[in-house]
C-alpha cells in the first residue's frame, strides 16, 4: 500500500508541472496536446477522491484507527491535488490551442 501511495504522490500533479500555457510569444510556445498528463491526473484524482472515505469506514465491526483515517485523508488530498492539476492542465492546453488558432488565422490573412 505504501508503494502505491508513494507512486500516486509522485505522478499526481504532472499536468500542473508539465503543461505550458501561452505566454504571448509569436508563434505560441506552449503545450497544444496535453492529453496524457491530464488523463493520468484525472484518473488519480477520481480514484483518490472515491477511495478517501474507506479510511473512515468500520472494518468487520472494528472502529477505524488513527492510521486508517490518516491514510484516508492523505489519499483524498492526493486526489484533490491531482484533480486540480488535471483542470489546470486542461485549461492551459485549451488556451494554447486558442492562441494557435488565432496565430494561424492571422497568418492566413497576411499577404
Amino acid at each position: 500500500m505504501r508503494r502505491i501511495l508513494i507512486t500516486a504522490v509522485l505522478v499526481s500533479g504532472c499536468s500542473l508541472a508539465t503543461v505550458r500555457g501561452p505566454a504571448g510569444e509569436t508563434p505560441p510556445r506552449c503545450t497544444r496536446n496535453a492529453r496524457p498528463p491530464i488523463v493520468v491526473d484525472a484518473m488519480i484524482g477520481v480514484t483518490g477522491i472515491l477511495l478517501a472515505p474507506l479510511g473512515f469506514i468500520e472494518d468487520h465491526g472494528m472502529e477505524p484507527t488513527g492510521a486508517d483515517m490518516a491514510l484516508g485523508a492523505t489519499v483524498g488530498a492526493i486526489g484533490v491535488v491531482a484533480a486540480v492539476s488535471a483542470i489546470a492542465g486542461y485549461r492551459r492546453s485549451d488556451a494554447c490551442q486558442q492562441a494557435w488558432d488565432a496565430y494561424e488565422a492571422e497568418a492566413r490573412q497576411s499577404p
